[in-house]
């Protein structure tokens, strides 16, 4: 008797081997229209990563420098109390 419902019939070796050739031929494609779609984006991100990087730096010097200044004011006003005191008291700090 023969089967009337090709869908039906079992695959053959050939069958599956059609079926991975195409499989492969999608992924082929696939991974061709990925590559074109970011290509570049490395470069993209390297510039990005380094525009970043010399942000943080000048926000680092930055701070740096309002540090710096602040305790250098800080420094100064402590002076000058020690001064004030000096001449308050009649004595001289060590």
């Amino acid at each position: 008797m023969q089967q009337k419902d090709d869908a039906a019939a079992p695959a053959t070796k050939q069958d599956l081997t059609k079926l991975e050739q195409t499989v492969n031929a999608h992924f082929v494609e696939v991974f061709k229209y990925m590559d074109r779609r970011f290509e570049g984006t490395d470069a993209k991100m390297d510039r990005k990563f380094t525009e970043m990087l010399e942000q943080i730096s000048v926000l680092l010097e930055t701070q740096k420098h309002d540090i710096i200044s602040s305790t250098n004011d800080k420094i100064s006003l402590l002076d000058d109390r020690v001064h004030r005191l000096e001449v308050h008291t009649g004595l001289v700090a060590a």
